[in-house]
Protein backbone atom coordinates (compact mmCIF):
# COMPACT_ATOMS: atom_id res chain seq x y z
CA UNK A 1 0.00 0.00 0.00
CA UNK A 2 1.28 3.57 -0.82
CA UNK A 3 1.51 6.16 1.87
CA UNK A 4 -1.68 7.94 0.92
CA UNK A 5 -3.93 5.13 1.40
CA UNK A 6 -2.39 4.00 4.60
CA UNK A 7 -3.32 7.65 5.77
CA UNK A 8 -7.02 6.88 5.56
CA UNK A 9 -7.43 8.26 9.08
CA UNK A 10 -5.87 11.75 8.60
CA UNK A 11 -7.60 15.04 8.32
CA UNK A 12 -9.08 16.14 5.46
CA UNK A 13 -6.91 18.21 2.78
CA UNK A 14 -8.23 21.87 2.94
CA UNK A 15 -7.24 24.53 1.34
CA UNK A 16 -4.45 27.06 2.68
CA UNK A 17 -5.69 30.13 4.69
CA UNK A 18 -6.73 33.59 2.76
CA UNK A 19 -6.26 37.21 4.58
CA UNK A 20 -8.56 39.41 3.86
CA UNK A 21 -8.02 41.59 0.86
CA UNK A 22 -5.53 39.16 -0.39
CA UNK A 23 -7.90 37.22 -2.46
CA UNK A 24 -5.93 36.36 -6.02
CA UNK A 25 -6.66 38.40 -8.75
CA UNK A 26 -8.48 35.58 -10.90
CA UNK A 27 -10.95 34.91 -7.94
CA UNK A 28 -11.48 38.11 -7.43
CA UNK A 29 -11.76 39.68 -10.95
CA UNK A 30 -15.02 40.31 -12.85
CA UNK A 31 -15.76 41.66 -16.07
CA UNK A 32 -14.85 45.44 -15.90
CA UNK A 33 -16.39 46.15 -19.42
CA UNK A 34 -17.25 43.60 -22.72
CA UNK A 35 -14.91 43.01 -25.27
CA UNK A 36 -16.79 45.50 -27.77
CA UNK A 37 -16.63 47.91 -25.41
CA UNK A 38 -12.57 46.90 -25.00
CA UNK A 39 -11.74 47.04 -28.37
CA UNK A 40 -13.60 50.67 -28.91
CA UNK A 41 -11.51 51.94 -26.43
CA UNK A 42 -8.65 50.67 -27.71
CA UNK A 43 -9.21 51.81 -31.29
CA UNK A 44 -9.91 55.44 -30.06
CA UNK A 45 -6.34 55.12 -27.77
CA UNK A 46 -4.73 54.10 -31.05
CA UNK A 47 -5.84 57.18 -33.00
CA UNK A 48 -5.26 59.35 -30.39
CA UNK A 49 -1.90 58.35 -30.60
CA UNK A 50 -1.79 58.00 -34.82
CA UNK A 51 -3.10 61.40 -34.55
CA UNK A 52 -0.02 62.29 -31.93
CA UNK A 53 2.57 61.60 -34.61
CA UNK A 54 0.96 62.87 -37.26
CA UNK A 55 -1.15 59.65 -39.35
CA UNK A 56 2.75 59.34 -40.83
CA UNK A 57 2.57 56.04 -42.41
CA UNK A 58 4.28 52.91 -40.76
CA UNK A 59 3.22 53.03 -37.10
CA UNK A 60 0.13 51.93 -37.00
CA UNK A 61 0.96 48.49 -35.42
CA UNK A 62 2.96 50.17 -32.86
CA UNK A 63 -0.27 52.75 -32.01
CA UNK A 64 -2.81 49.51 -31.68
CA UNK A 65 -0.24 47.41 -29.54
CA UNK A 66 0.44 50.57 -27.36
CA UNK A 67 -3.24 51.32 -27.03
CA UNK A 68 -4.26 47.68 -26.08
CA UNK A 69 -1.51 47.67 -23.60
CA UNK A 70 -2.68 51.23 -22.03
CA UNK A 71 -6.21 49.86 -22.32
CA UNK A 72 -5.66 46.50 -20.94
CA UNK A 73 -3.74 48.02 -17.87
CA UNK A 74 -6.15 50.04 -17.22
CA UNK A 75 -8.91 47.42 -17.28
CA UNK A 76 -7.19 44.76 -15.02
CA UNK A 77 -5.76 48.10 -12.80
CA UNK A 78 -9.97 48.95 -12.25
CA UNK A 79 -8.77 52.55 -12.88
CA UNK A 80 -11.65 54.92 -14.04
CA UNK A 81 -10.95 58.07 -15.39
CA UNK A 82 -8.22 57.81 -16.84
CA UNK A 83 -6.56 60.60 -19.22
CA UNK A 84 -4.49 59.80 -22.19
CA UNK A 85 -0.83 60.41 -22.36
CA UNK A 86 -0.04 64.21 -23.55
CA UNK A 87 1.31 64.53 -27.15
CA UNK A 88 4.91 63.00 -27.38
CA UNK A 89 4.75 60.77 -24.10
Amino acid sequence: MSDQESNSTSAPVTAPAVNPGSVPPVIAARPVCSLEEREHMICEAAYFYAQCRGFAAGGELDDWLRAEAEIDHVIQSGAADVAPPPPGA
